[in-house]
């Protein structure tokens, strides 16, 4: 393969043509509406995609693309945080050799505009192409096992309630309305599964908020990357819990009781922009500072997975020749496991979600009343100010900078 190297103004077609030929094509584009991609694609192949039902309404996905995809059989994924443009051509593990694959990288989403420049399009550039490993692949498995299948017709709906509720919100916003806010600080329940289980048609809990497949995989066959008693999920709950105190405190938001939810809270919603910014500084300090509390003790994190991952292997060598009458090395399996460990947690194993809504039912009666009880203070608009109310919260649950009393032992 040539050097990698940068092509200005070079699409996403051009580098796709640029790979070597492969039995199998990756696609991962957070924008998809370019019909030429319904030409280059093969059934078998991936297409991960942001899916914000946003896109959808200004048009730089195609939701008719999408259902054509899916008919042919080829599997559409979604992740909502995707910013990544690669498109790679991969090659399954051979009798001399591990899975790889090459891939070209850049700017180029796959949509007309993502043709580039010499095709009257975007300004664009794509480098490449890149040689990847068994172990970077293993790294986009874990995003790509943890993303949800794509059902277009579900995204049309969903675009469908974000115009409504857009004009809705305008409607309000016009009367002085307040907001509902949710906030829920997430631990990653990501999980790994025997190959053996997979085989047999099983997944596991994906990363995130969500529920697992309920009965598809026995508990004896999947391993999580951490244990609900590890230490750090404690600060965690300490963590959600001094957030919510002390935006309440500050005066930002106040507690929505009764039918309107679990941690629903209600915020003006000329503060919304401001509460936002807030929470996504959380979010991006609490991953930061779970980090480095987690740097030290990974080592005992591994050997702890590695040896439940031992147990389940064990458990599973006692069936399984019973079932083939062939005898299991585990070797390999061993190492899947531990690279699915590793890029579990260098991804995003913890975070602080939000969601910002205009209640349905606006007469209901304790929306009403903490409405009318709801005297919100503007918030500093100094990023001092936010930074430092948002260290405090993490120092009061544990999570202290850098070198202070917050490493574990």
């Amino acid at each position: 393969m040539a050097d990698a190297g940068l092509v200005l103004f070079a699409g996403w077609r051009e580098a796709v043509r640029a790979l070597e030929p492969s039995a199998l094509r990756w696609w991962i584009t957070p924008a998809l509406a370019d019909d030429a991609l319904a030409s280059e694609a093969r059934p078998g192949d991936r297409v991960l995609i942001r899916g914000d039902p946003h896109d959808i309404e200004r048009g730089v996905t195609d939701l008719d693309l999408l259902q054509w995809l899916v008919n042919a059989g080829i599997d559409v994924r979604r992740e909502p945080r995707l910013n990544l443009r690669a498109y790679l051509a991969v090659h399954p593990a051979g009798r001399d050799r591990a899975r790889h694959a090459n891939a070209w990288i850049g700017s180029a989403d796959a949509t007309p505009a993502g043709r580039g420049a010499r095709r009257g399009g975007a300004l664009e550039a794509m480098a490449g192409p890149f040689a990847l490993s068994e172990h970077d692949l293993a790294a986009i498995d874990t995003v790509w096992d943890a993303a949800e299948k794509v059902d277009p017709r579900r995204l049309r709906e969903e675009a469908d309630a974000l115009v409504r509720e857009g004009d809705r919100a305008a409607r309000q916003r016009m009367h002085g309305a307040r907001w509902v806010v949710r906030i829920e600080v997430e631990v990653a329940s990501a999980r790994w599964t025997t190959p053996h289980a997979r085989r047999a048609g099983g997944v596991g809990d994906p990363v995130g908020d969500g529920a697992a497949d309920s009965g598809s995989v026995d508990e004896e066959s999947t391993v999580p990357f951490l244990l609900a008693r590890h230490p750090l999920r404690r600060d965690l709950v300490a963590f959600s819990r001094a957030l919510r105190q002390r935006l309440r405190s500050d005066g930002l938001l106040t507690s929505l009781p009764g039918p309107l939810g679990t941690n629903a809270y209600l915020i003006d919603a000329s503060r919304a922009p401001q509460l936002r910014s807030l929470l996504d500084h959380a979010d991006e300090q609490l991953l930061k500072r779970f980090g480095q509390r987690l740097d030290g003790t990974r080592d005992e994190a591994a050997a702890s997975f590695a040896a439940r991952v031992e147990a389940v292997l064990v458990r599973q060598a006692e069936r399984i020749p019973s079932e083939r009458g062939v005898k299991p090395a585990w070797t390999a399996t061993r190492e899947e496991a531990m690279r699915s460990f590793d890029a579990f947690l260098d991804g995003r194993p913890v975070g602080v979600r939000w969601a910002l809504s205009v209640p349905v039912e606006s007469n209901d009666a304790a929306y009403l009343a903490a409405s009318a009880a709801l005297q919100p203070v503007l918030l500093d608009a100094s990023r001092a100010q936010v930074d430092a109310l948002v260290d405090d919260v993490l120092t009061r649950s544990g999570f202290g900078a850098v070198g202070g009393s917050g490493q574990e032992a």
